[in-house]
């Protein structure tokens, strides 16, 4: 008996133990909520002291940008009361200009009336000018195209005149020599090589403008190769050349060419110039 109630005894302290230990657990364990939600609220406070720091500031910040607006509107409502002021003045006298204007406006009006009068007047006297000088250009223009074409007409006269104060040559007639050691001589031959000699006579003559006084005429002879026979001169070839006295009667010429060598077969040209202008040309062919 004694042992069962040292037993009990035992199993008591051993629940006291146990539940004292739950005791402390649960008292550590409030203790530690309790320490988590101090430090949660402080750094809450912390927080909501810094944004109360900011909103502060903020609320000066406006208070002062305010206190500015305010003063800026009441610059801008003088300046306003200013403007309206001027503009008022300014109303006022274009008002009475207005009223000026339209007092003086009929006398303009009737002056302006008399002015278009005037004008469509000057307009219509205008127009009369305009069709007067239409028809005296008109006639100008026709007087200056018969005065052109008199013009045309007198240069081509003129130049007629002074192609007609020249002189030209007339009748080229060539008669060919051959020189026989037998029998006569023979003439008018057309075998190239038995030409001795060329006698070439021809006239010259003018017109009733021509000038009377002496004259150069140059004989050329050229060969069927296109050679001058016989060349004389130095910037202006020729192959014979003699000088005549024009007195406004025709001149015969004559021109007598000497052959050295022998002449070959072929068309040979007959050129007559007088002070160098070439005024005839023509042709012999021998055989």
């Amino acid at each position: 008996m004694k042992n069962q109630g040292e037993k009990g005894k035992g199993n008591a302290m051993m629940i006291s133990v146990v539940a004292l230990g739950i005791l402390l657990l649960t008292s550590l364990l409030v203790m530690l909520l309790y320490i988590n939600k101090t430090g949660k609220l402080g750094s809450e406070n912390a927080n909501l002291t810094n944004e109360l720091y900011a909103a502060n500031e903020r609320i000066a910040e406006l208070q002062a940008q305010n206190d500015h607006n305010i003063i800026r509107a009441d610059s801008l409502t003088n300046r306003i009361a200013a403007m309206e002021s001027e503009h008022k003045d300014e109303l006022e006298k274009k008002q009475r200009s207005i009223a000026y204007l339209k007092a003086s406006g009929n006398k303009k009006v009737q002056e302006l009336n008399k002015e278009i009068e005037r004008l469509e007047k000057t307009e219509f006297e205008y127009e009369k000018l305009q069709n007067r000088y239409d028809r005296l250009l008109a006639e100008t223009l026709k007087k200056r195209d018969r005065i052109n074409l008199m013009e045309d007409e007198i240069s081509a006269l003129k130049e007629s005149i002074e192609q007609s104060r020249g002189l030209n040559a007339y009748n080229i007639v060539p008669i060919t020599k051959w020189d026989r050691w037998i029998c006569a001589d023979r003439y008018n031959v057309d075998v190239a090589r038995r030409v001795d000699q060329i006698a070439i006579t021809l006239e010259i003559d003018g017109s009733p403008f021509s000038k009377p006084g002496k004259r150069d005429v140059y004989l050329n002879m050229i060969d069927p190769q296109g050679n001058l026979l016989y060349p004389q001169g130095e910037e202006f070839l020729y192959t014979l050349m003699k000088e005549i006295n024009y007195d406004g009667k025709y001149v015969p010429v004559e021109f007598m060419i000497i052959n050295t060598s022998k002449m070959t077969p072929g068309d040979y040209t007959i050129q007559i110039y007088i002070d160098k202008e070439l005024v005839r040309e023509s042709r012999m062919t021998f055989n």
